[in-house]
């Protein structure tokens, strides 16, 4: 019953089950579930609470019973089928087709069919971000840009099967919305009336996981919660990366400005925050590192991990973010190496040849202490992502990422015939997510089912 039509069949199951076995199909779409790291439940907690208190008269009336659950459910079920560029371009799931005005969703004088409603506001958009959908697939073919949906038939040079999981990177193509509102300190965005100015100290950020999710309607002001929200999002997220909620004149009168470790300057008088993009992908990082790690113990196998640059596309803003993403999964691979047990290697494909992986080159393995294979091996080349394992790497388990929106559905410009206009409609073209990752057709993908991401699991 999903309205929207398929530009081609070829990776739907009603096609696969010509030769692939209901069996495979069976466990592909029953090992689906959306997946988030530990340390964003607080914020997805304190984002509704804070909604509840401080938002629009329409978001206080719409948050005021939802639970955490509900509101994971609606990050996957409510975004538009299609959401692209600048002037924000999108299909909804009604079929109904538009540009912009995406910024009133959820203010009080919302109409049309951009309501919330039917759709998620920019603010929920960014903690969409966050949230990743991970299940096994059949590979159709080697999953590269132009591949269009066209089957392989020399299977031999394919990986017949691994796991694929959709991650979101800092989109900072649109100045003023998502992740542009803690990255870039500019004097248009950073001033007192668009919310900056104000430090915030998360009030849940030390609750035990299991009370958020379970016992999430107790968490009202009645009940003491809330009472300490500084009424701005800006604040919100300020404190969630634990960094200044900086005015561009407090920043400028700062020491801060000088450190050029910490802030680069994009263009002139605008301020990259090197720090806290390192925070921000570290999330997306770690997530896939212990999905990967964690599929990888439960086949009893080494996981090989194919890494694609999230954000670094048309949504990166300057050119010095890849290397602080390479450098930031180097760091990350030697902090929880010992959570990592069952990840061989990191295959990072299409970054800049003359970028290290950190202070290590390509080919060369991170050590780690007790690491059944002493540590793991990273590589930088121009790999397809579903190219078989040959030789050493036979028999292990290929977790394939790819960058995925937080506002559209698996595979994006893939619902509007754009089939290689990405790596979302190429992974929808030569994997299952198409229907596998879809929360409209497999009811795999809810809030129920919700995992969660964390280290030794």
């Amino acid at each position: 019953n999903f309205p929207i039509k398929f530009p081609i069949d070829t990776i739907r199951c009603k096609t696969l089950k010509g030769f692939v076995s209901e069996s495979t199909l069976l466990k592909n779409i029953n090992s689906s579930y959306p997946v988030i790291h530990e340390h964003v439940l607080p914020l997805f907690a304190d984002f509704i609470l804070h909604k509840r208190k401080f938002g629009s008269n329409i978001e206080r009336e719409f948050y005021k019973d939802m639970n955490f659950l509900q509101f994971v459910d609606r990050l996957l079920k409510k975004r538009a089928v299609m959401f692209m560029g600048t002037e924000d371009d999108y299909v909804l799931l009604n079929g109904v087709a538009g540009i912009g005005r995406w910024e009133q969703i959820g203010k009080d004088g919302e109409n049309g069919e951009l309501r919330l409603e039917n759709c998620l506001s920019y603010d929920e958009i960014k903690l969409s971000a966050f949230l990743s959908v991970s299940s096994y697939s059949y590979f159709i073919n080697d999953g590269n840009r132009h591949n269009r949906g066209k089957i392989c038939k020399q299977r031999e040079i394919i990986q017949e099967e691994g796991i694929i999981i959709g991650l979101i990177g800092a989109r900072m193509e649109k100045p003023g919305v998502m992740e542009y509102q803690e990255l870039v300190i500019d004097s248009n965005q950073n001033v007192e009336g668009n919310g900056y100015g104000t430090s915030f100290a998360p009030t849940m950020a030390f609750m035990e996981y299991q009370e958020i999710i379970i016992d999430s309607n107790q968490n009202v002001e009645g009940n003491g919660y809330g009472t300490s929200f500084a009424p701005t999002m800006a604040s919100l997220f300020s404190g969630f990366y634990g960094k200044p909620s900086w005015t561009y004149a407090s920043f400028k009168n700062s020491n801060e400005i000088e450190n050029t470790e910490k802030y680069t300057e994009i263009f002139k008088g605008a301020y990259y925050d090197n720090m806290t993009y390192s925070k921000r992908i570290a999330i997306s990082i770690d997530t896939l590192l212990f999905e990967a790690n964690h599929r990888g113990k439960e086949k009893n196998t080494s996981a090989y991990v194919y890494v694609v640059g999230i954000g670094l596309g048309v949504w990166k803003c300057s050119t010095h973010q890849e290397k602080i993403f390479v450098d930031t999964f180097v760091s990350r691979i030697e902090l929880f190496g010992k959570y990592l047990h069952n990840i061989s290697d990191m295959h990072f494909a299409y970054f800049d040849r003359s970028t290290s992986c950190g202070k290590y080159q390509p080919g060369s393995k991170i050590p780690i202490e007790d690491h059944p294979n002493g540590g793991i091996r990273v590589f930088i080349s121009e790999r397809q992502p579903h190219e078989a394992l040959v030789d050493e790497n036979k028999g292990k388990l290929l977790v394939v990422s790819y960058a995925w929106d937080s506002n559209a559905l698996p595979g994006n410009e893939f619902w509007v015939g754009m089939l290689s206009a990405s790596g979302d409609p190429a992974a929808a073209c030569s994997t299952q997510v198409a229907e596998l990752h879809n929360p409209h057709i497999n009811t795999n993908v809810s809030g129920e089912n919700l995992k969660i991401a964390a280290r030794g699991e």
